[in-house]
């Protein structure tokens, strides 16, 4: 079966650990490349590329658990480097890899020939064009919390003239990783977001940390960084009219009109919303092509509240994904969404998102209203309640 996730990093990690389970199922990943906190906005700046976070952290989750190198891979991409290392120190590491010594990172000495070439070679590029960064511009790259495999990443996007999706390709195959992530463009873009109070956040990494009574307004795709102080003391209209003008949505990936095509689901996984999911729907052609496909299309709310979105309900949920599924389109929810699947907290939880069912019972699409918890994991998502209403 062909299933199909739109998701971010961390939000579908119960549907994956379900779905992998089963040899039946192909399963295909559809993130954006937005993110820009930590090591990957380092390795942004640095290079002027897409960020590899949340594929590495959906990649981490395909790894089959049966491969006998599972154990080793597991550790590459979980690997980060600590916040206390020096630049000098993690190169050293890095070039022990690269030279196939003993480290605390991963054993090559394991892995056939082949694999080893490429992320010998690509770690290679990564620590060259570091060097060769920071030797014109006069800044250390810092490796404070960095992930290697966005190190690896980083150096066969490069090898592969910035196509993201060529790099995901030989990342899967170095890894044995059958499942398969896309991105949603190949096209580099940056997020930008404004306030209900006017406050223009600049980039993926503002929008998930700060939580605030502010709700956020709009978000934006925009080719370029720029600097928000030029508009400071301008009105909230005018602001939202120059991010507009700047708003850029990247080109659709042709692959995933593929994977829709033969989809038997696309799911709408949970996660953050504003930072992970809403920029995917952003992209250009997206809706048209979802509609075009047969497969059955199924949105899932969140349990718990994001930083971004704190007090966002059940509804607000739906409707925000309609919006920017939406924007410049005028389509129906119910020509959207075959069914929608609302969690209805088991009690009140001031960190849970609460189910306005007044707001939803009217709507045409099938809905769904139960408690989708895992009680042994509180906060997400038990995966058999949500997929015995699928029959998956």
């Amino acid at each position: 079966m062909n299933i199909v996730l739109i998701n971010g990093g961390r939000g579908a990690t119960s549907l994956i650990n379900y779905l992998t389970k089963s040899k039946k199922n192909n399963i295909y990943s559809v993130v954006n490349a937005y993110d820009d906190g930590k090591s990957t906005g380092t390795i942004r700046e640095f290079f002027n590329i897409l960020g590899p976070s949340d594929i590495r952290k959906v990649q981490s989750l395909f790894l089959d658990k049966d491969n006998k190198h599972y154990k080793n891979y597991k550790k590459f991409f979980e690997y980060r480097f600590s916040s206390s290392i020096s630049n000098a120190e993690a190169k050293v590491e890095i070039n022990k890899i690269i030279n196939l010594k003993n480290n605390k990172i991963i054993n090559l000495i394991k892995i056939e020939k082949n694999k080893q070439n490429k992320i010998v070679k690509f770690l290679k590029i990564f620590i060259e064009e570091v060097k060769k960064y920071e030797k014109s511009k006069k800044i250390l790259f810092n490796f404070t919390d960095c992930s290697i495999i966005n190190c690896l990443y980083a150096g066969s996007i490069i090898n592969y003239k910035k196509d993201i999706s060529k790099a995901i390709n030989i990342v899967s195959k170095i890894f044995d990783i059958r499942h398969k992530v896309l991105v949603n463009s190949n096209s580099e873009r940056f997020l930008y977001a404004i306030r209900s109070n006017g406050r223009i956040l600049e980039s993926e990494k503002e929008i998930v940390e700060i939580r605030s009574n502010h709700s956020i307004d709009e978000i934006y795709l925009l080719k370029n960084k720029i600097s928000s102080t030029i508009i400071d003391n301008k009105s909230i209209k005018f602001k939202k009219k120059y991010l507009n003008n700047l708003h850029s949505p990247p080109l659709f990936n042709p692959k995933i009109k593929q994977i829709f095509k033969k989809a038997s689901f696309i799911i709408f996984c949970p996660g953050t919303q504003h930072s992970s999911l809403y920029p995917t729907y952003l992209t250009k052609g997206f809706l048209k092509v979802l509609l075009v496909s047969k497969a059955k299309k199924i949105y899932i709310t969140n349990i718990g509240a994001d930083y971004e979105t704190p007090f966002y309900k059940a509804s607000d949920y739906v409707f925000g994904a309609i919006k920017y599924l939406n924007k410049n389109n005028s389509t129906n929810i119910d020509k959207i969404f075959d069914l929608l699947m609302i969690n209805n907290p088991k009690k009140f939880n001031k960190n849970y998102v609460e189910l306005d069912k007044d707001k939803l019972i009217n709507l045409k699409t099938n809905l769904i209203i139960k408690n989708f918890e895992n009680f042994k994991k509180n906060g997400y998502h038990d995966a058999i309640k949500i997929f015995r209403y699928l029959n998956i």
